[in-house]
């Protein structure tokens, strides 16, 4: 009999609320008790009649699916980047009879994975965590790995970096490339995030040499965007363009949605590398896919004003204004800071305030870089204005964001 089912059995009871002594004409609590964990087996017989005081239907183990192939499948689509909808179906129609079989684990993991990459807001994360934890001992090892790396997408989500790193270093360390692949990956994210670029960029190379090995190209291009975002935390723009055109090559080739964002990238390095020319080509060339984002027209008035064509800059920022409205925190405060700098004559403490808001959010959303950037306005602010005071003071907060990033 399957080594799971007696703490399987375990697992439901207690969720019962139901004691061991509830069973004893069926079997000796002892024997109940080694049979829950894992020391006795139980014959079939046994095991029919104990689930039927729970109201379940008993299934042998040769009738049910292969949930575990299933959960497999479930990965590797995601790995791939292909639908998973009829896979997760087929794998959540086993429910009713695997519920009280060893593959329940296996299921619940299934389950887990599939919410985790549709990020379903109603779900209870955290519960199934606790749950595949505690169980954990009676997943195979690589599906412990599995486990590992899904949870710490999910704290991803939740902005728990702390967790997150602590699951993917678990997951590192597994025998499946796949497995493995995916924990840099993610854990890459994090790196980013956190400004730590120079050990996200030999975690994000680890990703791309392990899926290259089973040619997963739709995960590969996802590799070089953040292997492009860590080049251009590290100032290297040229770098970081050569990937971000690659990327854009090969979203052509796989027919892949969401130019915008590469677009919006090449756009954003070029405007931090002084490249004013290139912002307004990759601006253009984005607006072919897209004319309501927000943040094009705002490279290009920023571009506009360090060539000192103010009406063009301007006009700009109020198309970006115009888009602006249902983006995030960082965005809008930005482009209404930007549009209050570009006119003169609003006076110089509205428009530090605004770009002091706008800091703010760029450190909320821990953008180190975005940060950078608000700050070297200000900076830029103050000199015109004269305030000299300030303008050390920006430049010195300028310089302690530069030495956070590693």
């Amino acid at each position: 009999m399957n080594r799971h089912l007696g703490p399987i059995f375990r697992l439901h009871r207690r969720e019962s609320g139901l004691r061991l002594a509830q069973f004893k004409e069926i079997v000796p609590v002892s024997k109940l008790s080694d049979f829950e964990t894992g020391r006795k087996d139980l014959t079939q017989e046994t095991v029919r009649k104990l689930y039927a005081i729970i109201g379940m239907e008993f299934h042998a183990i040769e009738d049910n699916a292969n949930v575990s192939i299933m959960v497999w499948n479930l990965f590797t689509a995601i790995v791939k980047s292909e639908p998973t909808a009829d896979i997760y179906k087929k794998l959540y129609q086993q429910k009713s009879s695997v519920q009280f079989q060893g593959e329940y684990i296996i299921w619940l993991l299934g389950v887990f994975i599939y919410r985790v990459y549709h990020a379903e807001d109603e779900y209870l994360y955290e519960e199934d965590i606790k749950r595949l934890n505690k169980y954990i001992d009676y997943l195979e090892p690589e599906l412990q790995k599995l486990f590992y790396d899904t949870a710490g997408g999910y704290y991803i989500s939740a902005y728990d970096y702390k967790n997150a790193i602590m699951y993917f270093d678990k997951a590192i360390h597994s025998n499946n490339i796949e497995i493995q692949a995916m924990a840099f990956y993610h854990k890459t994210i994090i790196l980013v995030e956190q400004g730590y670029y120079v050990e996200g960029l030999d975690c994000i190379k680890r990703a791309i040499s392990l899926f290259n090995q089973n040619l997963y190209l739709k995960r590969g291009v996802m590799c070089n965007v953040l292997l492009g975002n860590l080049y251009s935390g590290l100032n290297d723009y040229a770098m970081a363009e050569q990937v971000y055109v690659q990327c854009l090559n090969a979203m052509r080739q796989l027919s892949l949605p969401n130019m915008i964002a590469i677009f919006n990238n090449l756009t954003w390095i070029s405007l931090l590398w002084g490249k004013y020319d290139k912002v307004l080509q990759y601006a253009n060339e984005a607006e072919k896919h897209s004319k309501t984002h927000e943040m094009m027209y705002f490279y290009k008035s920023y571009a506009y004003h360090k060539m000192n064509m103010r009406n063009e800059a301007k006009e700009q920022i109020r198309q970006a204004k115009l888009y602006c409205t249902k983006s995030s925190e960082y965005r809008i405060a930005m482009i209404d800071a930007f549009a209050t700098y570009l006119y003169e004559t609003k006076p110089f403490e509205l428009k530090e305030k605004k770009f002091l808001k706008a800091y703010k959010s760029a450190r909320k959303a821990n953008d180190i870089q975005a940060a950078i950037f608000v700050l070297n306005l200000l900076s830029d602010l103050c000199e015109s204005y004269m305030r000299k005071e300030k303008e050390l003071f920006y430049k010195t907060e300028m310089i302690k964001l530069y030495k956070m990033r590693r």
